[in-house]
């Protein structure tokens, strides 16, 4: 999965839902993923401003992507509204596929796109723990910078992603 965000934000975690969860995500909440990734409220965010991120799951279950919740902050908890993510599902190159010349997997071409707009999520938290940053482009590592993180949630994704169980 690859996300741009149109402003300043950190992607966290990354979870897809069974069908028709419509509020903020829950450990224990069902999900068709091979494990629901959480954040590391004392851990390190990455800014994906100016590059993307990518995020690896195997589905445990087919059938549509109806519901993307993920956990987000920004730089010194200096993040104002975003006016748009863009959320892609692309397909994976595993280590050991013949094509694959790199010793790592990595996302091959992408299958789904889609830009949400404020409208098109809601919000819960913050929460709270003291975070490191991390910005790549260029290579930025900044401990302690700040404390707020948040979810967000995607319902009811209209033309969902359609998923095989164990891709």
């Amino acid at each position: 999965m690859r996300f741009n965000y149109g402003v300043a934000a950190i992607f966290l975690a990354v979870g897809l839902l069974t069908p028709r969860a419509a509020a903020d995500w829950q450990p224990g909440d069902g999900h068709k993923m091979h494990f629901p990734q959480l954040p590391d409220p004392q851990g390190w965010d990455i800014d994906t401003t100016t590059d993307f991120i990518f995020d690896d799951w195997l589905c445990s279950g087919s059938g549509p992507v109806e519901d993307i919740h993920f956990w987000a902050s920004s730089r010194s908890d200096n993040g104002g509204p975003l006016a748009r993510i863009d959320v892609e599902i692309w397909n994976d190159v595993a280590v050991n596929d013949p094509t694959n010349q790199l010793p790592y997997s990595h996302p091959g071409a992408p299958l789904w796109q889609r830009s949400f707009f404020p409208q098109d999520w809601t919000m819960a938290g913050p929460w709270t723990g003291q975070q490191g940053w991390y910005a790549p482009n260029p290579d930025e590592i900044l401990p302690d910078n700040h404390i707020n993180y948040f979810q967000f949630n995607f319902a009811n994704i209209l033309d969902p992603f359609i998923q095989e169980q164990g891709t």
